[in-house]
């Protein structure tokens, strides 16, 4: 059990990699292997220090792998926020605006952002 939390654990980031590569994404393998580190370290830091760690006990290399799958995909969201184009500022507009109702006619002004 504990070969397969900790291969998974390894395995993490390239999966959310490729699964995003797959997508369209623009994030970075240093992003992504950055945050899984993190992640696993976190992860294992953690289980550390809420659990009574017995002999035989799965919680350290389980504290890894979901520390590393979240910091997989957080480091790869970062890397690709870095890497995507910022949108280019729209052009607002003011227009002068006519409403009539049945009291009369109104004057205003409409903008577009």
């Amino acid at each position: 059990m504990y070969g397969f939390l900790v291969g998974a654990a390894v395995g993490a980031p390239i999966g959310v990699m490729w699964g995003a590569r797959i997508l369209g994404g623009k994030g970075t393998w240093t992003g992504t292997l950055l945050g899984a580190g993190a992640g696993a370290g976190a992860g294992t830091v953690t289980a550390l220090l809420l659990r009574d760690v017995k002999p035989g006990d799965a919680a350290v290399p389980l504290g890894a792998l979901v520390g590393s799958l979240i910091g997989s995909v957080v480091g790869y969201e970062l890397s690709h926020s870095a890497n995507s184009a910022r949108p280019e500022p729209t052009e607002s507009r003011v227009l002068p605006s006519v409403a009539v109702s049945q009291g009369g006619m109104m004057l205003g002004l409409s903008g577009g952002f």
